[in-house]
């Protein structure tokens, strides 16, 4: 094992590593997880440091890699990596590439499906050379671990392929639970409104991303006001359709509206709110909708089970 490997190993479990590049969203316990990579070469070393090596679907990390030329001459360099799921499919796309050196460079995604780096002039001896990748998981890549594979070359030598290679891991999507509460509030006292409230609670363990909720009024209803940014209504099936967006673990997304009451609304008046799709899946159907009754006795007097006058 490499001394290189072997200190970033020692630093993972010591925690108190600083890596370069994004932070990788994971599950609430996991830490970024970097690996040093090097290859020897005659005329110097490539290595290359891999800010995570556990990541979810489309989520990104960063790939420096330094090249450092310790010959007496100035030699050309070139580095490649891919790694590819079970049916032969790149995990990895190319977002850009930054230099740290004023050195002209070429990066990119090359015909193989490989990210690539090469410098279209020498490294001059003695010195060294960066570039940062800035790259992607796939967003339709399924849970597995694999293999990445390496190879460089420095000069005249020939290309190399990188020892040890680097596990990569895509992680599966923690679910989220997301539960649906609808409560309405009739008021003040002689009104034709009805003040509906969502709640939108996100009971894990992962982070939504986004969610559609959809509130179903009662068909006297005739125009709905106060509507958050998020949510549209729509007056031929009566339907306010909200998109919170993301709910971390935990939060609760409120919305609230105001229903506008016809002077002939007499009798019950029933509303259902449903979540109708979020992102990652819900495990729990169960909590997804709610239902509240209002009941009006005259045009000006409603009742709701939350407040009754």
């Amino acid at each position: 094992m490499h001394s290189s490997l072997r200190r970033a190993l020692a630093a993972v479990a010591a925690a108190t590593l600083t890596v370069t590049g994004l932070a990788v969203t994971a599950l609430p316990a996991s830490a970024d997880d970097p690996v040093t990579s090097t290859e020897t070469f005659a005329s110097g070393t490539i290595t290359a440091d891999f800010s995570d090596t556990v990541a979810q679907a489309g989520e990104s990390f960063t790939v420096t890699v330094t090249f450092d030329n310790t010959g007496w001459a100035d030699e050309n360099a070139r580095y490649s990596f891919d790694g590819r799921d079970t049916e032969g499919v790149p995990l990895f796309l190319y977002e850009q590439c930054t230099s740290t050196s004023e050195l002209a460079v070429s990066c990119g995604t090359g015909s193989a499906g490989d990210l690539y780096v090469y410098f279209a002039e020498p490294i001059p001896a003695g010195t060294q050379a960066q570039i940062v990748f800035d790259v992607q998981v796939a967003a339709d890549a399924e849970p597995l671990t694999e293999r990445v594979f390496q190879s460089g070359s420095f000069g005249s030598e020939s290309r190399k392929s990188f020892d040890p290679p680097v596990d990569f891991t895509v992680e599966e999507v923690p679910e989220a639970d997301l539960g649906v509460t609808l409560s309405a509030t009739a008021g003040p006292i002689l009104t034709s409104q009805i003040t509906y409230d969502v709640a939108v609670a996100n009971q894990g363990p992962g982070d939504a991303d986004s969610s559609t909720i959809e509130v179903e009024l009662p068909s006297r209803v005739y125009g709905v006001s106060g509507l958050p940014g998020e949510c549209s209504y729509s007056s031929a099936t009566d339907v306010v359709t909200c998109d919170t967006g993301a709910i971390g673990n935990g939060a609760v997304e409120n919305l609230s509206f105001r229903a506008n009451l016809g002077l002939l609304s007499i009798g019950s008046l029933p509303a259902t709110a449903t979540r109708t799709a979020s992102s990652p899946a819900d495990p729990n159907a169960g909590n997804d909708s709610s239902s509240v009754t209002c009941t009006v006795v005259t045009s000006l007097l409603v009742n709701c089970p939350a407040t009754e006058f």
